[in-house]
Order: C-alpha cells, then sequence, then structure tokens
C-alpha cells in the first residue's frame, strides 16, 4: 500500500528583476504592469507649466498693451459718446484695462489705481492658471479653460485692488469704509469688467491653448499617453510537488526517476502475479501459548516446574 506525505513546496526568493510590479514597493494600483501611476508624458513638467503660464500672461500683457493703451481708449470713449446699444456697451467694456504711461495733472491717484488693477489681474492670472494646469494633462482645451477662468477671476480681483486704492470719496461709494467702497463701489466689481475679462480670457486662452499643444512632444500630441497599458500576466508560482499535476514529476532524491503511483487494480494484478513464497513462521507450542478455549473461562495455568 502506498503512503503520501504531504511536502511544503520549496521557497524560491525571486530577485529584484523577477519581482512583478504591482508587488514592489511603492506601486501604484493603476493597472500598470511596472507598477507606475500616470503616464510621465500626460501629466506636464515643470518646464512645460512654465510656458503654459508665460503664455497665458504675455497674451494678456501684449492685448492689454496693444488694444487698451490710451490712444485707443480715446477713440472707444469718443465712439461710444452716448449710444447705448449692446455693441457700443461691449466695447465700452473694454475700458476695464485702459492704461497710459504718465498721469495726468489732477488724476495721479486714478492713474495708479488702474495701473493695479491691470498689474494684479495679470499677477493673479498667472497664478491661477499655474495651479489649474501643474497636476493634470496638458491638452489643448485644459489649458483654453483654465486661462479663460483664470482671467475673469483676477480681472474680477483686480478690480477690487483698484477700489482699495482709490480714496474712498472716489470709489462711488461714500460714507462706506474702505473695503465696502472697494467691492461696492464703481470702481469695484461690474457688469463692464466681467464682460471685459471674458474678451480677454477668450484671446489669451486660445493663445496658451496654442502653445499647450505645440510644446508637449510628439508623444502627448500623438494621444499614446492616454492610451490603456497593455496587459502582462502574473508570474505563476512554483510546483507544489504534494498537488495531483506534480504527482509525476521527479523528486529530488529521485534523479531522473519518475515516481508513478498505482492503482488498485494494478496493485491486485501485480500481487496475483508475484505471490508470497515461503512459510510462515512455526507457530510456538506450550499449554500456556494454546488458544483459551471457546466455552469461556479462563485458560489453564502453566505447572509450576515450567
Amino acid at each position: 500500500m502506498a503512503y503520501f506525505f504531504p511536502m511544503e513546496p520549496p521557497k524560491v526568493q525571486l530577485g529584484a528583476d523577477k519581482v512583478p510590479g504591482w508587488a514592489r514597493p511603492g506601486a501604484k494600483s493603476s493597472g500598470d504592469a511596472e507598477g507606475g501611476g500616470t503616464s510621465a508624458a500626460a501629466v506636464p513638467g515643470s518646464g512645460r507649466i512654465l510656458w503654459i503660464v508665460l503664455s497665458a500672461v504675455g497674451a494678456e500683457l501684449v492685448i492689454i498693451a496693444a488694444a487698451a493703451n490710451q490712444w485707443v481708449s480715446k477713440k472707444i470713449v469718443t465712439d461710444v459718446a452716448d449710444h447705448v446699444s449692446f455693441r457700443y456697451r461691449v466695447e465700452q467694456s473694454w475700458l476695464t484695462y485702459n492704461w497710459r504711461l504718465t498721469p495726468q495733472s489732477h488724476l495721479t491717484r486714478e492713474w495708479g489705481a488702474q495701473l493695479a488693477l491691470d498689474v494684479a489681474a495679470l499677477a493673479i492670472s498667472g497664478l491661477l492658471v499655474w495651479a489649474l494646469v501643474r497636476r493634470a494633462a496638458a491638452t489643448f482645451w485644459r489649458a483654453f479653460l483654465a486661462t479663460w477662468v483664470a482671467v475673469i477671476v483676477a480681472t474680477l480681483l483686480g478690480s477690487v485692488v483698484r477700489g482699495l486704492v482709490l480714496p474712498t470719496s472716489e470709489a462711488g461709494l461714500p460714507g462706506g469704509d474702505k473695503v465696502t467702497s472697494a467691492v461696492f463701489g464703481a470702481a469695484g466689481p461690474s457688469q463692464y469688467v466681467f464682460v471685459g475679462s471674458v474678451i480677454l480670457g477668450l484671446l489669451a486662452a486660445w493663445i496658451a491653448g496654442v502653445v499647450t499643444v505645440t510644446t508637449r512632444g510628439p508623444v502627448a500630441a500623438e494621444g499614446n499617453a492616454a492610451a490603456p497599458p497593455q496587459y502582462v500576466p502574473p508570474e505563476q508560482p512554483p510546483p507544489y510537488y504534494g498537488g495531483p499535476e506534480a504527482q509525476t514529476q521527479a523528486m529530488p532524491w529521485q534523479g531522473n526517476r519518475a515516481y508513478q503511483p498505482q492503482t488498485q487494480s494494478q496493485h491486485n494484478a501485480r500481487q496475483a502475479a508475484n505471490p508470497p513464497t515461503g512459510a510462515y513462521p512455526p507457530q510456538q507450542t506450550g499449554p500456556w501459548r494454546q488458544p483459551p478455549p471457546t466455552t469461556g473461562g479462563f485458560p489453564p495455568l502453566p505447572p509450576p516446574g515450567e
């Protein structure tokens, strides 16, 4: 009769190059076979973020310098005059960013307040663009929307800064404190400031989106960075010598001889072909070694001399 003893599988120490990526320390559960998370090409680096921010702020600066200077502002004031149609109201909203090189003789404080709005809008929009694109994939629409929203929010906050620079008596809300006049006064946020920021934001956002696409490289431009990772099957564990699939394999101490388990029919055939030979050992005799009587009682005691 064959006896089977369970054996523990050998402990195999895998090298660093054999360990799957998902089992390595610090691996991210993103489906990547190498244990990585988001592809490096999907998230912009510090250099590309700088290009996006500079393109957005630079576009705002060039547009304001070219289309909101004192010569263009004078033409807008003359053109609008007393017209109240929608087109003229939109044109008047562009005066939100008007600027001039030198102040007029009696409007020094107003000149400084208007420059404060322009500088604050540029600075705050740059910070907002950097915060919105630093941890996301660099695409045209992401840069476009981030720049557009950043310009609108920065301009509204810049109008509050303009109201803080102006005196309370000139902020359009007499009797109020400094903060109240800056937020709710004529120099603060208004429908003209909002419409003007929407126009500037659209122009700057389009330029920032184009720069983002042209500076992100061929891998990200073809869209390969967003492709799902290829499936890599996990490594198989070492064979277990006690299982049914491993019983035909040779044990380490058997060399090239494979172990073949016998079935009951094979065992019976082998016993019939090779019956046991030789006599059984003779049975010992003696009155004290006789089998006990079948009728009951105790067996007789041996003679005292024996």
